[in-house]
């Protein structure tokens, strides 16, 4: 019969700490899809990046994202360190 006590490894329990550190990701990956996705549109609209992102940079749509990375996701560039190896 088989049992739950064999000997396959059992990762170990999440912390609150690792549980906001999850929460804070999912938060950024939204709003990096997001970015990723106007500045396609925007492209596709032919509009002009730089004045484009100096114009909404200062209302609602304006981050930390949006200011640092716009240059890089419009020149194709989108590895910016998601990927958690702990986990794997």
């Amino acid at each position: 019969m088989y049992s739950a006590t064999t000997s396959a490894a059992r990762p170990a329990p999440r912390t609150a700490c690792s549980r906001r550190q999850d929460v804070n990701q999912i938060c950024i990956a939204g709003v990096v899809q997001g970015l990723a996705e106007a500045l396609y549109f925007a492209q596709k609209a032919e509009l002009d990046i730089e004045k484009l992102v100096a114009a909404i940079s200062k209302g609602g749509a304006q981050s930390w994202q949006m200011e640092n990375r716009y240059k890089t996701m419009v020149a194709g560039k989108f590895d910016f360190g998601f990927a958690d190896y702990r986990r794997s």
